[in-house]
């Protein structure tokens, strides 16, 4: 019996030949993340934008902008909606919640639900509003799930958070009285984007947003006695539960989230995927800050 056909008849036992071994199919050891590549800006027409690799698992992110007026129970805020998706030849198989023919609602909701939660802290909304009760940028993205192979979720996260910091918002003017009419019927409020020569006449640069706080999430899994980081759709699909941590620079958690998987994970369990997350959000958090510096592309 050939190896493909071995470890598709038994998945377990071809894992076990592994990771009893200190190793995983891939050549990893137990506890090292996948290969991360980032590329911001991936969308040449949107104002932010990011393509992620995370191993095989591939995330694009790019944003829309627009102007709005500030809903009347929120003057002080612009609007920020961001929808996940996975294409249709996205191949996802593992945490529990999968099926033959492509993730599960459930899947898909869990993802949008968890993304929102880790953004929320961040107060994007107040950043966007342009001037109270008249203007404000209202952002809606979309985050598309190209390939799902293992720990979803935190290329999602990074997908957003990297988009988010490569998102470059249109400085704008108010508008006078003669400009009011179009201006406000097309919803606007009392502002209006000003062209490109505008800008760089007045030497007005994009406007950016300030994050606060920088959450990442890391997911292990427990297979058995052992602790996988950064996890593949394979072992996923045959651990016991897997664990997604989101945590910030200074190491406060933002979320803990148990996805797939029979058995609870323990307080030891939990311990050490914290240990774990808060290594590899160093390494991710790095990769972030040389993808987005200045001379990245030179």
């Amino acid at each position: 019996m050939d190896a493909d056909s071995y470890k598709k008849l038994y998945p377990e036992l071809f894992l076990d030949t592994f990771v009893n071994a200190g190793v995983r199919p891939d050549g990893r050891t137990l506890g090292k993340g996948r290969a991360v590549t980032l590329g911001p800006g991936a969308v040449g027409a949107s104002p932010g934008s990011a393509l992620v690799r995370l191993g095989h698992t591939s995330v694009l992110a790019g944003a829309r902008v627009t102007l709005m007026r500030p809903a009347e129970g929120s003057a002080d805020e612009g609007s920020l909606s961001i929808d996940v998706q996975f294409a249709p030849f996205a191949t996802p198989q593992g945490g529990g919640m999968t099926g033959p023919r492509g993730p599960t609602a459930e899947l898909v909701s869990a993802v949008s639900e968890r993304l929102q939660a880790s953004l929320r802290p961040l107060g994007i909304p107040k950043q966007l509003c342009i001037k109270p009760g008249s203007g404000a940028y209202a952002v809606e993205a979309d985050i598309y799930v190209l390939n799902a192979d293992g720990a979803v979720f935190d290329a999602v996260l990074l997908a957003a958070v990297v988009m988010l910091r490569d998102l470059a918002l249109p400085p704008t003017k108010e508008v006078t009285a003669k400009e009011g009419g179009a201006s406000q019927a097309a919803g606007a409020g009392s502002v209006r984007v000003l062209t490109e020569e505008e800008a760089a006449a007045a030497g007005i640069p994009p406007v950016r947003l300030q994050l606060p706080l920088q959450p990442l999430a890391v997911t292990c899994c427990m297979y058995k006695e052992h602790l996988l980081v950064d996890p593949t759709a394979e072992e996923e699909s045959v651990a016991g539960s897997t664990v997604s941590i989101v945590l910030d620079a200074s190491a406060a958690l933002h979320g803990v989230y148990k996805s797939g998987g029979s058995l609870a994970a323990t307080p030891m369990d939990f311990t050490r995927c914290v240990e774990s997350a808060k290594l590899r959000y160093k390494e991710l958090a790095g990769l972030i800050e040389q993808a987005l510096a200045p001379d990245a592309d030179d």
